[in-house]
């Protein structure tokens, strides 16, 4: 890792969390957030001298290595922010390969997703309370080159709300549009990572969330718990979670041996 007043680079096996953006349950369930926590790639970022909320980040994550049987499979992130008084705006782009094997014969193949949301919304601050209001324009370019080999267009659009104090948020995120999982009976979540409800079939899933969110003991232990409360046209759906994690920062550092000559 390199870390620089305006640049951070990274190289390797890194935290998922290093990353700003993609923070949307449409890229990243919360699931494959525990079980996939982290990058195996490149990541590069340019932050803003205006204010430290802007930047634009890119990041390659290589999620599958090619075998004899088996194609591999990768995930080109980037995203973009910027600040402009109460207001901002920005974008999020994943580009998703995924390939299984090379049987002609075999109803798997080589599937793209190709996802760019850019959105605009306010930041405001009442108070002792933190407000996030961001409207979301979801379009996503998909295809099965074995099955089908032609594009797939769904698009939607996603609001959401959130207050915020003391750790803890409520929120609500409604998406209205079409199913932007068409392929999910045949790759599941081998292939699409994002909530399984934006495959909804009657337009529309609005998801409530209640968090907790805490950092203790000079943010070595961070606590992590919520609930949310799910619906996508056909019935009503709940999961909570709870997460404690611990860093571990030994201070380990290399220091030059220096010799003396008497």
């Amino acid at each position: 890792a390199y870390r620089a007043p305006r640049i951070e680079l990274f190289a390797g096996i890194f935290p998922r969390s290093e990353m700003r953006g993609l923070a949307s349950p449409l890229f990243f369930d919360r699931d494959y957030l525990y079980y996939h926590n982290r990058i195996g790639g490149v990541m590069a970022r340019y932050k803003g001298a205006e204010h430290p909320n802007s930047y634009v980040e890119f990041a390659f994550d290589y999620t599958g290595m090619r075998d004899f049987d088996v194609r591999e499979s990768f995930m080109i992130m980037s995203s973009g922010r910027h600040n402009y008084s109460l207001l901002y705006y920005g974008y999020d782009l994943l580009v998703g390969h995924y390939g299984k094997d090379y049987n002609e014969e075999s109803a798997d193949g080589v599937v793209d997703n190709v996802m760019v949301v850019p959105h605009i919304g306010v930041d405001i601050e009442a108070g002792e309370f933190d407000i996030d209001l961001r409207l979301s324009y979801v379009q996503s370019l998909q295809r099965d080159r074995h099955n089908e080999n032609k594009w797939q267009t769904p698009l939607g659009g996603e609001l959401y709300a959130s207050i915020s104090r003391w750790g803890v948020t409520l929120s609500n995120r409604l998406y209205y549009g079409g199913n932007l999982l068409p392929y999910y009976d045949r790759y599941a979540k081998g292939f699409y990572h994002g909530s399984p409800f934006y495959s909804t079939t009657e337009r529309w899933y609005n998801t409530i969330s209640a968090a907790y969110r805490q950092s203790f003991f000079n943010r070595t232990v961070h606590v992590d718990a919520g609930i949310t409360m799910e619906y996508d046209g056909t019935g009503w759906g709940t999961r909570q979670w709870l997460q404690v994690c611990v860093d571990l920062d030994y201070g380990i550092s290399l220091k030059r041996k220096q010799q003396y000559i008497e």
